[in-house]
């Protein structure tokens, strides 16, 4: 879990899910929402995933909240409707930590940085210990609404990053002593952009689209879309592709407006492909997507050369 002062995410993973093909429920599912203890509720704003994997979108949380409680029904974790009603809701308590960083507190600033298709990525403050190096990195730019996450490049990885990072654009990692450059792989960024696009749904089947849609700077291509019943129920899905590459970046995925719940399978560079379910089962007939801020993997490297420690060797 993490809670920002923009949002709350959390992921989970499910385990013992039987393995079948029907008996899942049709209709909308229950949102999940989290509750703090004096009883106030903070509902999904967006789903992700399908089989084990979930992750959940929710309202930011108070800053002096330190408990909430996961509030999930069974049918929402991919399960069929038999042991689903069995099984009921989930309340899972979830204590929240303020992350501190003791050494980069007092850390030496560094302030150098490096810009690549747009997004600059600075690295603030360095601090070393006896255990190695502590960085603070912030990213952003002229295309960027939001630098989501940084993927680092090898050989470092998720795991050198400290515990709340990411918040506001911002992270804090640990890293070996002798290390000389922090390498940045890709990023994952927010960017402006709205479109919509209509299209008339029968009540089964699937129709054809192949309709492009520009999304801010980007092209989206919307390939079809078709009724499916699967782990989210009985959803509408949209299947479709990014357009080129506009400077190093690719859309992913993108929100929809006015739409309480939804799931994306992204698109990636590799399969060029993906969907959004509409959770929330739209009727057959008129159907709008509104779509607004592609969510854009923009392709590095970003090189930031690590300072060499005044009082080491020569």
């Amino acid at each position: 879990m993490l809670a920002t002062e923009r949002y709350t995410t959390v992921s989970l993973t499910v385990a013992g899910l039987p393995d079948v093909k029907t008996g899942y429920p049709s209709g909308p599912l229950p949102m999940p929402y989290l509750q703090d203890p004096s009883g106030h509720r903070y509902y999904g704003s967006s789903a992700a995933g399908g089989g084990r994997y979930w992750t959940y979108g929710f309202d930011a949380l108070p800053r002096d909240v330190r408990l909430v409680t996961l509030v999930v029904d069974s049918l929402s974790l991919g399960m069929p409707s038999a042991p689903g009603a069995q099984l009921g809701v989930w309340r899972i308590d979830l204590p929240l930590t303020p992350v501190t960083s003791s050494a980069l507190s007092q850390a030496s600033s560094v302030g150098s940085s490096v810009t690549v298709h747009g997004v600059t990525v600075v690295l603030g403050q360095v601090a070393r210990s006896n255990d190695g190096l502590q960085a603070h990195l912030t990213a952003g730019g002229s295309r960027s609404s939001q630098v989501e996450y940084l993927e680092l490049a090898p050989p470092l990885s998720e795991q050198n990053y400290l515990p709340g990072s990411g918040q506001s654009g911002q992270w804090d990692l640990a890293l070996p002593a002798n290390l000389t450059t922090i390498g940045i792989a890709r990023l994952h960024d927010v960017e402006p952009g709205n479109a919509s696009a209509s299209f008339n749904m029968p009540a089964t089947g699937s129709v054809r689209l192949d309709r492009s849609v520009q999304l801010g700077r980007y092209v989206v291509v919307l390939e079809r879309a078709e009724w499916v019943d699967g782990p989210n129920g009985h959803t509408l899905r949209v299947y479709f592709h990014p357009g080129p590459v506009v400077d190093g970046g690719h859309v992913t995925n993108w929100e929809l407006e006015g739409v309480d719940s939804y799931a994306f399978v992204w698109a990636d560079a590799a399969t060029s492909s993906g969907y959004v379910e509409l959770l929330n089962k739209p009727g057959p007939g008129r159907v709008t997507l509104r779509m607004k801020n592609p969510h854009v993997v923009v392709e590095g490297p970003w090189e930031l050369p690590v300072p060499v420690d005044s009082g080491s060797p020569k």
